[in-house]
C-alpha cells in the first residue's frame, strides 16, 4: 500500500490498521515512522452539573457522548549520548535497541544506563536482544588492557 494513500485515508478518519505496519507499508523508509491519529469516545453523565429545569428540558437525558481524534504524541525531551555524558538523571526512559542503519556500540549503551541515579529511575522502552549487552571486547582493547596490566605488575 502506498504511503500517500494511507495518509489520505487516515486524514479522512476511515483508515483502520488491520495488519502490522511492516507488512502493509512496503514502500516506507526505515527512518520514517507513521503516526496514525487515534479516535476515542467517552460518555459523560452531566446529572450533577444540571439544574432540575435543565434536566427537564433535556428530558432526563443527561449523558452525552464526546468523540475526539488526535495524534498519539507525548511531550518529551531527548538527550543524545554525547549530551547526557556527565549528567545525573532522576528518571527517564531509554531505548537500548540501536537504529537499523547504525552499528551498535556497547559504550553508548553503558553511557545511557549509567546516567540514572537508581535502577528504579530507569525504564527501558522496549525489549532488546541480549546480544546487545553480550559483546566481546575489541582486540585493540584487549591488547591495551594487557599492556596496562604489564605496567601495573612491574611497579
Amino acid at each position: 500500500m502506498r504511503i500517500e494513500k494511507v495518509i489520505a485515508e487516515t486524514m479522512r478518519g476511515s483508515f483502520i490498521v488491520a495488519l502490522p505496519l511492516a507488512s502493509t507499508l512496503t514502500d516506507l523508509q526505515l527512518t520514517i515512522i507513521l503516526i496514525v491519529p487515534e479516535q476515542k469516545t467517552i460518555k459523560v453523565d452531566l446529572k450533577s452539573c444540571l439544574s432540575p429545569a435543565q434536566k427537564r428540558l433535556l428530558q432526563n437525558k443527561t449523558t452525552i457522548t464526546i468523540t475526539r481524534c488526535q495524534l498519539p504524541l507525548i511531550p518529551a525531551y531527548v538527550l543524545t549520548t554525547h549530551k547526557c555524558q556527565g549528567k545525573a538523571l532522576e528518571s527517564g526512559v531509554i531505548d537500548i535497541v540501536p537504529p537499523p542503519y547504525t552499528k551498535h556500540d556497547l559504550a553508548q549503551t553503558y553511557v545511557h544506563i549509567s546516567r540514572f541515579t537508581s535502577l528504579e529511575a530507569m525504564a527501558i522502552l522496549r525489549p532488546f536482544p541480549r546480544s546487545i549487552l553480550n559483546q566481546k571486547p575489541h582486540p585493540d582493547m584487549k591488547a591495551e588492557l594487557r599492556r596496562l596490566q604489564s605496567i601495573d605488575s612491574t611497579d
